[in-house]
């Protein structure tokens, strides 16, 4: 059985946020004391970044984690749905 994926996915914001500090995706990712290749995944939007590396991602901006979902960098992912995504559809 496949495992829930339960966090945060960065939207196209995320980069451009990270692009206004004026950080390279290399320089961002030891901010952040990430592997470059994992952040690039998760920036991306490939990988649902789980609360504390969305946080100490928030946080590398600046930012605390409610403003970076309040300012849609990231987006809450519950049991591997976006709940954007969902609540969207569901008013259909």
């Amino acid at each position: 059985m496949a495992r829930a994926s339960n966090g945060f996915r960065a939207t196209g914001r995320l980069r451009d946020a990270r692009m206004r500090e004026g950080l390279d995706l290399t320089e961002f990712a030891a901010r952040v004391g990430m592997d470059r290749s994992n952040l690039s995944k998760v920036e991306r939007g490939l990988t649902v970044a789980p609360p504390a590396t969305a946080q100490r991602i928030a946080e590398g901006l600046n930012l605390t984690l409610d403003e970076a979902v309040g300012r849609k960098l990231f987006t809450v992912v519950m049991s591997g749905v976006d709940v954007r995504g969902a609540r969207a559809a569901a008013s259909r």
